[in-house]
């Protein structure tokens, strides 16, 4: 997100779009009737931007009873890879960070949490784009940043977007093939050799990391 939807007030259609992102990225749609857990890092709270707050208010809200999370800055910084290590249902995360903060790894642990199934909610802070902001639109978003809009206040005149619809970044690339190898089924392996994952680990995800062929084919 370019800015942070769940801090300033909005309307019906906004908080829908909301709604039906936190359920497309965490995969369930029970959030409004079953428990979850959102891990919440490097928000801002000061005088014009209290994410951190606001970001929780509009949780509690829309999910009265059911999301658990984080309190305010636990899970910053070296803190974040124990947070992410019980597998909640959503990383919620900024670019606002401490001096000392090591904003690589910090990428690191988004990365592999990613890697284990959790997904990721970018909500931007300010115009500007920050150190750890810098760090995590290269290493982990494949996003270019161009500069604050506040004072140049650019708009689109007759844009057509179907001019970079054939533009696609290295994963989107990956994903893709993925989709490519499901419609035709032209792959050998055995999709039963995936482990349980709620039997087994206690977890919706199941384990397909030990199935031979999944990464050559794929």
């Amino acid at each position: 997100m370019g800015a942070n939807p769940l801090r300033v007030t909005g309307n019906e259609q906004m908080d829908q779009v909301m709604e039906n992102s936190l359920a497309w990225l965490s995969g369930r749609d029970d959030l409004k009737t079953a428990p979850f857990n959102i891990v919440i890092a490097h928000l801002d709270n000061s005088y014009w931007f209290r994410d951190e707050s606001k970001t929780r208010e509009w949780l509690d809200a829309h999910y009265a009873g059911q999301v658990s999370y984080n309190t305010e800055d636990a899970c910053d910084d070296t803190a974040l890879s124990g947070c992410l290590a019980n597998d909640p249902d959503l990383l919620i995360i900024s670019q606002v960070s401490g001096e000392s903060d090591d904003h690589e790894a910090i990428t690191s642990t988004v990365n592999q949490s990613l890697k284990n199934g959790v997904s990721v909610l970018y909500i931007h802070h300010d115009g500007n784009q920050k150190a750890l902001g810098k760090t995590l639109f290269k290493s982990v978003f494949d996003v270019t940043y161009h500069w604050d809009n506040y004072w140049k206040k650019l708009t689109l005149n007759n844009y057509d977007p179907t001019a970079d619809t054939n533009v696609s970044s290295e994963d989107l690339k990956k994903v893709k093939t993925v989709f490519t190898h499901f419609k035709n089924k032209d792959y050998s392996f055995d999709w039963a050799q995936c482990t349980n994952g709620k039997g087994d680990f206690g977890t919706q995800y199941d384990k397909c990391g030990g199935v031979i062929g999944l990464d050559t084919e794929f």
